[in-house]
């Protein structure tokens, strides 16, 4: 195996250390891959969700959160970067239609969405983007369903869960 390293300045490859305990390496100043790359995964709860309304769904479970930057049901990962965000969840219905809505700095920004017929056995929208955060900005996770009346979202690490993950710089 053969490892190469360039440097593109006349003061060749340096190595210096800030005390973070974070590598990077960086072309002409841009950081290109960096060791604290955030990554998250969650679960709801069982939760409630009124017809025709848009709700924050609430992650009281974590199955990991590698920096400690899932809190208050978001997302805010500090390192800039393409974070690939993923989600899914499953409301009891017997009919209707459900949207799960990736929203970024409280704005909706990406969309997933399902429909079934009266005789179906639930609803399930899921949504996957890739998203670019930078260091001060956050993702959480909106539902909204049209059912007739409320409809609860089974809360379990493999029906309603929310991910997320640094791709790169």
């Amino acid at each position: 195996m053969t490892i190469k390293i360039n440097a593109d300045t006349s003061n060749g490859l340096k190595f210096t250390s800030d005390t973070s305990g974070i590598i990077e390496l960086q072309n002409n100043g841009t950081t290109i891959i960096t060791s604290q790359q955030p990554a998250f995964q969650v679960y709801a709860s069982t939760q409630s969700i009124a017809n025709t309304t848009w709700q924050k769904i609430v992650y009281a479970n974590e199955v990991f959160d590698t920096d400690g930057k899932f809190a208050s049901n978001r997302f805010t990962p500090t390192v800039a970067g393409y974070y690939q965000i993923s989600a899914a969840t499953y409301m009891t219905s017997t009919g209707g239609a459900a949207v799960l809505n990736i929203y970024k700095n409280g704005s909706g920004f990406k969309r997933g969405s399902t429909a079934q017929g009266t005789t179906g056995m639930g609803l399930a929208p899921h949504v996957s983007a890739l998203v670019y955060l930078d260091g001060d900005d956050y993702v959480e996770l909106y539902t909204y369903q049209v059912t007739g009346g409320a409809a609860d979202i089974i809360g379990t690490a493999e029906l309603c869960y929310f991910t997320g993950a640094y791709i790169r710089s």
